[in-house]
């Protein structure tokens, strides 16, 4: 695709099931891993979506965190 002049943008992901829990209650949840650069790329808004944390186009997400829903962490009490 990174010779395909007609392809301005794309992201590999991996998609996965696994479980959240605050020590009280867990629940399954569906996670998708990515490159930050190329995501902030292809789906630009989703940095204007981040309602805490890091904005940074190429950093949004670091090696090893994860980013969820304003109402999976209500739900489960997570901060």
């Amino acid at each position: 695709m990174k010779n395909n002049t007609e392809i301005v943008a794309f992201s590999e992901r991996i998609r996965f099931g696994a479980m959240i829990s605050n020590y009280e209650e867990t629940t399954n949840v569906r996670l998708t891993a990515v490159n930050p650069t190329q995501e902030a790329a292809t789906c630009p808004g989703i940095i204007e979506r981040i309602q805490q944390g890091n904005k940074d186009p190429t950093s949004f997400v670091s090696p090893g965190s994860v980013l969820i829903p304003q109402s999976l962490a209500a739900g489960m009490k997570l901060k």
